[in-house]
C-alpha cells in the first residue's frame, strides 16, 4: 500500500471504509425551534457554545439562537461551523464525525427564513447536560502546571511549552487521558508529548517565566503510536482495548499550547486527567509521519505544491490520521492506493 499526500503534511496511525449519508428532504411547513432547530444545536454546537469554553457565544437557549439566526444559517451554509476539516465522500465515517447532514441545513435555512418561530416550548426535548466534571469520570491521577502562566492582552499568538512532573513511583499502563485547558477560550490547541528525560525540564527552569518559547527537547516524544493533543470541542481520549501506552516514573509531559491574545490579560493553568488499566498493552500501533521541513516557495507562487509518500511492507489498519500544516495549506490530501490499483 502506498500512502500519498498532497500540500504539507500527513501523519497516519489506520483506514476505514467510505461510507455515504443518506439525507431526507427537509420538512418545509411548520418548523419551529422548540421541535425541530433544537435537538441540532444542542447536539452538535453546544459542546463549545456555552460559558467557559473556547466558542465567543452561548447557544444553550431559544434567545441566544434567534439572535444569531441569520448568522447560523449562513456559517452553516458554507460549513464553516461546526468545525470539520475532512470532505465528504473521501473516507469515513469518522469516530465522533460532526459534520451536519444536507437535510439539517436545508432544516436550519428554512426556519431563518420563516423568521425563526420558537413554536411550543413544551415540544422542547431536555437539553443536553453538559458536565464540567471530567467526562470520563473521575482520574486516577491528576497533574497540573506547577505555576499559572499569564498571557499578555494583546499582540500575535504566543507558542509555549510547559512541563508537568508526573508523581509516580512505579510503570503505569495509559488508557485514556482528558486535557483541560485551564482557559479554553484563548487556547487554540495544544499538543501533548512525554519526556523521560530530563531536557525539557531544564529548559523549563532556565526561563524565568513558566514553561519555555523555541523549539521542543528532542526528549519529548509522542507515546508509541499516539499524538496526543486539544482542540476546541474534542473529546477525552481513549485508546483502543489492549493497546493502552507505559508511562515511566520520573517522566514529564510536555505540553506545546499556542494561545491567542484576547485583548485583556489573561490566566492559564492546564491539568491533565490519567486514566489507568492493569492490562499491558496486547499491540502497539506505529506512528508514520509523512511531510516536507524543507519548503521552499517562489515569490508568486500561489498554488504550490508538496507531496511525500511511503510504500508499507506489510498489510496495516489505519486507526487515525492527522493533518497539520498551521496557517501554511490551502488543502492537505492523502490517499491510500491499495496493491489492486485501487
Amino acid at each position: 500500500m502506498t500512502i500519498r499526500l498532497g500540500s504539507v503534511a500527513l501523519v497516519a496511525t489506520l483506514a476505514v471504509p467510505l461510507a455515504s449519508h443518506p439525507t431526507r428532504q427537509a420538512q418545509a411547513p411548520g418548523l419551529t425551534f422548540s421541535r425541530d432547530i433544537a435537538p441540532i444545536v444542542f447536539e452538535r454546537c453546544t459542546a463549545c457554545h456555552r460559558p467557559g469554553q473556547a466558542a465567543p457565544f452561548s447557544l444553550l437557549s431559544y434567545d441566544d439562537v434567534r439572535r444569531r439566526a441569520r448568522l447560523i444559517a449562513d456559517v452553516t451554509r458554507r460549513r464553516y461551523m461546526p468545525p470539520w476539516k475532512p470532505v465528504a465522500g473521501f473516507g469515513g465515517p469518522f469516530l465522533d464525525e460532526r459534520r451536519l447532514t444536507d437535510e439539517e441545513l436545508q432544516r436550519i435555512a428554512r426556519w431563518v427564513e420563516m423568521g425563526a418561530p420558537e413554536g411550543d416550548p413544551a415540544d422542547l426535548r431536555r437539553r443536553r447536560e453538559w458536565t464540567e466534571d471530567w467526562r470520563l469520570g473521575s482520574p486516577d491521577l491528576v497533574v497540573t502546571m506547577p505555576e499559572p502562566y499569564r498571557l499578555r492582552a494583546d499582540g500575535s499568538s504566543v507558542f509555549r511549552t510547559f512541563v508537568i512532573p508526573i508523581p509516580i513511583t512505579q510503570a503505569k499502563f495509559v488508557a485514556g487521558l482528558e486535557y483541560r485547558p485551564g482557559n479554553a477560550p484563548v487556547v487554540h490547541h495544544a499538543n501533548l508529548r512525554v519526556d523521560r528525560t530530563r531536557t525539557s525540564r531544564e529548559l523549563d527552569e532556565a526561563d524565568p517565566l513558566p514553561g519555555y518559547e523555541g523549539r521542543l527537547s528532542p526528549g519529548a516524544q509522542y507515546p508509541d503510536g499516539y499524538f496526543l493533543g486539544w482542540t476546541p470541542g474534542q473529546l477525552p481520549w481513549q485508546g483502543p482495548k489492549g493497546m493502552a501506552w507505559r508511562l515511566e516514573p520520573g517522566t514529564d509531559f510536555v505540553v506545546q499550547v499556542h494561545m491567542q491574545p484576547s485583548g485583556r490579560p489573561e490566566i492559564l493553568q492546564s491539568s491533565i486527567g490519567l486514566y489507568f488499566t492493569d492490562r499491558p498493552p496486547d499491540r502497539t500501533p506505529m506512528m508514520l509521519r509523512l511531510g516536507r521541513h524543507d519548503i521552499d516557495i517562489p515569490p508568486g507562487a500561489s498554488r504550490y505544491v508538496t507531496s511525500d509518500h511511503y510504500r508499507l511492507p506489510v498489510d496495516v489498519e489505519v486507526l487515525a490520521v492527522q493533518p497539520h500544516a498551521h496557517y501554511r495549506a490551502r488543502e492537505v490530501k492523502g490517499f491510500a492506493l491499495l496493491p489492486d490499483g485501487t
